[in-house]
């Protein structure tokens, strides 16, 4: 309406000036509206020398400036129409090539980098169990459900203990009132005992002095009842003082629980929240790799407008998600794809090479694991089959004699069993053949009875040659 009114006031004003057609003017000013409405359609970013589909130019500077009429004036009411309508169509066009085109604004699309591990890691943390922090939780919520009702118990007690004393106190009040009366009471007997004439002998004076007797029991009386609630109310004041700082002490462990249930309540969240980030930014590395596997393997063209839409949306690509054109799709994601698929392949490379040398990680430790169990089984049949062996290198022993033990091991001695080198050559073919090289690819049974005969023969020769030394 501003505008309106502006303009109308100028044309009013030009109009009335020598030498200005009002035609020329109205002209101008619908231009200067088609151009606003096309600047306004323009995204940030945006190119100068875009076109639409049809292949005409959408800067708005680069149109011809209106001609003057044959008799100098300017264009009629009807071309003015028409150029305004070509405008709109102009600015439509101009707002789906800037959302549509990559040239006219950049598409950065995301590539992988999440490595193996990261992944690995990712989904651990996805998938991690929260039994830990929910079970601190929940014996915070119950530390802090015993302590509140420690605190309500122990209000209460200080409540009662208040009412007491507050009791003890009245009998107390009341006590001491009524000694001050009696004493009052006994002041009266005894000066009226001291005013009565007739001496000791006389019946006024006995009466009176028998009134004052009474008087001055009840006084006594009247003490004693008040030193009690005295006593009363200073114990029930001291347990008002005590129940006071049981109360403060359970408030006290109050708050320390509700600090240690919103610990673990915030530890909670914060590992819910954890968990939820890192299932998202797996989720999203999956997509991403879903989406870069589906450009590679399939022609663009071949895909349908919502497996597009799919895509644009898990690459990032959100500016896409609103062309409604296919083929403007086809050609952006296409461009995309010839400048951004080299870093997907070489994200791709360095995986298939992560996977390998996991893999291989992987069989070693197998192998590893293997080798230990294969270890400890061997160790577990050694230890059940050096009984068997123990007994037996015993029993082929009996006698305390070298050569027969020698023979009972399977070793033909030749010669006189009494010469030195006949035992020698005996000792040393019982060495070879229990030797640890040759028995390593038998049984462990037999292995473990090797080892017995040579240690059996080898403490009977040190021994034969101790004794021919001396």
């Amino acid at each position: 309406g501003f505008g309106m009114g502006l303009g109308m006031g100028l044309g009013i004003g030009m109009g009335m000036v020598p030498g200005i057609p009002m035609n020329s003017l109205y002209h101008d000013l619908n231009m200067q509206s088609s151009d606003r409405r096309i600047a306004h359609a323009s995204a940030p970013g945006e190119r100068a020398g875009c076109s639409n589909a049809e292949g005409r130019s959408l800067v708005p500077s680069q149109r011809q400036p209106p001609g003057r009429g044959a008799h100098g004036g300017g264009l009629d009411m009807n071309q003015d129409d028409e150029q305004e309508r070509e405008g709109s169509e102009e600015a439509s066009g101009l707002q789906m090539a800037v959302v549509g085109d990559p040239h006219a604004a950049a598409l950065e699309p995301k590539v992988p980098r999440m490595t193996l591990g990261e992944e690995r890691d990712a989904a651990a943390k996805a998938e991690a169990s929260l039994d830990a922090e929910t079970e601190q939780e929940r014996f915070a919520r119950h530390q802090l459900t015993i302590a509140e009702g420690a605190l309500q118990s122990s209000a209460n007690s200080q409540a009662m203990a208040a009412n007491l004393a507050s009791q003890s106190e009245a009998r107390s009040l009341a006590a001491y009132e009524d000694y001050e009366q009696r004493k009052v009471h006994c002041d009266l007997m005894q000066r009226h005992l001291i005013q009565v004439h007739g001496g000791p002998q006389s019946h006024a004076y006995q009466l009176a002095a028998l009134q004052f007797q009474e008087a001055s029991n009840a006084l006594h009386m009247a003490q004693a009842i008040s030193n009690h609630a005295n006593q009363q109310f200073a114990f029930q004041s001291a347990m008002t003082t005590e129940s006071a700082l049981r109360t403060a002490s359970m408030r006290s462990a109050r708050d320390e629980a509700v600090r240690a249930h919103e610990f673990a309540a915030g530890a909670l969240e914060s590992a819910r929240r954890c968990r939820a980030t890192h299932r998202a930014a797996l989720s999203e590395h999956r997509e991403q790799c879903a989406a870069w596997a589906t450009l590679e393997g399939r022609q663009t063209s071949d895909l349908s407008m919502e497996e597009l839409k799919h895509v644009a949306a898990a690459l990032g690509l959100h500016q896409l998600e609103y062309v409604g054109v296919h083929n403007h799709m086809v050609g952006c994601i296409d461009r995309m794809k010839d400048k951004h698929m080299p870093s997907w392949l070489s994200w791709r490379r360095r995986r298939k090479a992560e996977e390998d040398m996991m893999s291989r990680q992987q069989q070693r430790v197998q192998v590893h694991k293997q080798e230990k169990a294969a270890k400890v089984q061997e160790q577990l049949e050694a230890a059940s089959a050096r009984d068997y062996a123990i007994d037996q290198v015993r029993a082929w022993a009996s006698g305390d004699c070298l050569v027969t033990f020698i023979r009972r091991c399977g070793v033909e001695v030749l010669g006189e069993v009494t010469s030195k080198a006949v035992l020698k050559k005996a000792y040393h073919k019982v060495m070879l053949k229990y030797h640890p090289d040759r028995m390593a690819h038998k049984s462990v049974e037999e292995r473990v009875l090797a080892e017995e005969v040579t240690k059996h023969v080898t403490s009977c020769w040190q021994k034969a040659q101790n004794s021919a030394d001396n």
